[in-house]
């Protein structure tokens, strides 16, 4: 997503971006899933991994649901995903579908068919108009190692992101 937001500033100097695993937008497709705040995922994704490295609650991700302040304490720049709602200026800002005639660079744009992102890596190819843009989407998850490993299933190591080459390209 990062990689859109600078995207959509047009710097001179940005030739191409490879986003992976994105969506489109920080309301629906983040916060939100078909207009209904998606309350498990951004407390257990705060608490396990987006809070402080040394201070994470990988013990007692559940304590997230019962003690909001706390994580808010925890990591105060996620308060606004629990009160702005769909399309509020707060989300207009961080939304790349909002601003993506911006972008005049050329994107690799990777997901994952087992990926929460899916549906907004997708959307931002279908949305691209750069003819040397391209879309890789493979059998991993929301992992940023795009491994075989879904879960608790094996998908064939032949279906990683290294096996496919994907961290090698230029």
């Amino acid at each position: 997503a990062t990689q859109w937001l600078a995207a959509v500033e047009s710097p001179p100097s940005l030739t191409a971006i490879a986003p992976g695993l994105t969506p489109d937008a920080y309301d629906e497709g983040w916060t939100f899933h078909s207009g209904v705040l998606e309350l498990a995922f951004i407390h257990s994704w705060v608490a396990g991994i987006f809070g402080p490295q040394d201070r994470l609650w990988l013990d007692d991700v559940e304590r997230s649901y019962a003690a909001r302040d706390d994580l808010i304490a925890f990591a105060p720049w996620c308060e606004p995903w629990f009160r702005e709602e769909i399309g509020s200026p707060y989300s207009q800002r961080c939304s790349i579908a909002a601003r993506r005639d911006g972008v005049r660079v050329p994107a690799l744009s990777i997901g994952g068919w087992h990926d929460t992102f899916l549906d907004g890596t997708l959307r931002n190819y279908a949305a691209d108009s750069n003819p040397r843009s391209r879309l890789v989407v493979g059998p991993w998850g929301h992992d940023d190692w795009l491994t075989h490993l879904v879960g608790d299933r094996n998908l064939g190591v032949a279906g990683s992101g290294d096996a496919f080459g994907l961290f090698d390209r230029e």
